[in-house]
């Protein structure tokens, strides 16, 4: 299922060379929203983007990536992916398209390994190369359109009114509209790194309005009534700032689930 590889984040690039799907066919979206103070522990003091966090994503949660998605697995897979050979647009992500938004993928779409700025092409070109080649819509419209639609669905204020506090999960999933329409990551089973919600696919291929994730429901990996939204840290404090006691006891929270590009 999706949602099993949805846990993994963005710590090295490994570009898959195989089609495995045909661009323009599949079913749905999924919006995988990604909460940086978690994804940042214990890379406080090594990636840029987590010892200077931008102010959007310390309140906000940004993008990880905006996946063409089947309703019923082809071949055991849930997801088309790296569909070059279908793909009318070139593999290689644009230097020029990225200039052009820039700024908004910075925010909204940061990559937080590397000082904000083209560096980031690593991250978008790694998206685009393996699910954006798979969508039907050009560069330009798919990296924009994955923006778009972090800004439609936003943050709910049961995690932006609770950063370093516990939320209760019921409020949060009616920040984005109701239980079946969301589904909860969490590391540990209790500490929230991010969203996935699923979205209708247009006739154009653009994306369509948010629908319900009837068939990932069972991924969701947040256990409890209530979880907990990490923040950063403050300027000279370490982390961990949050445990579920409140207490700043060393985390034996495991990390390595986190640490690839997907």
């Amino acid at each position: 299922m999706y949602g099993k590889i949805a846990i993994a984040a963005l710590l090295g690039l490994g570009v898959a060379h195989a089609d495995n799907g045909v661009s323009g066919d599949y079913d749905f979206y999924v919006l995988e929203q990604s909460w940086q103070p978690e994804f940042c522990h214990g890379q406080y003091d090594t990636w840029p983007g987590c010892s200077k966090p931008a102010v959007f994503g310390q309140t906000h949660m940004t993008l990880h990536g905006l996946w063409p998605q089947y309703k019923v697995d082809r071949q055991g897979k849930s997801y088309p992916d790296t569909c070059l050979s279908t793909c009318k647009y070139p593999a290689d992500l644009s230097q020029d398209v990225v200039k052009s938004l820039v700024d908004d993928l910075d925010k909204y779409w940061p990559d937080c390994k590397v000082q904000p700025g083209p560096d980031g092409i690593d991250f978008w070109g790694h998206e685009w190369n393996k699910h954006g080649t798979c969508s039907g819509l050009s560069q330009q419209v798919y990296l924009q359109s994955a923006m778009d639609t972090l800004q439609k669905v936003g943050t709910p204020d049961a995690i932006v009114n609770n950063v370093g506090k516990e939320a209760k999960v019921s409020d949060i999933q009616a920040g984005y509209g109701g239980a079946d329409m969301v589904v909860l990551n969490c590391e540990g089973g209790k500490y929230l790194f991010g969203t996935s919600t699923c979205w209708a696919k247009n006739s154009d291929f653009t994306v369509g309005e948010q629908i319900k994730c009837e068939n990932v429901q069972a991924d969701d990996a947040c256990t409890g009534e209530t979880v907990i939204i990490q923040g950063f840290p403050s300027e000279g404090e370490s982390y961990p700032i949050l445990r579920a006691t409140g207490s700043n006891e060393p985390s034996n929270r495991q990390t390595s689930r986190k640490l690839m590009f997907v």
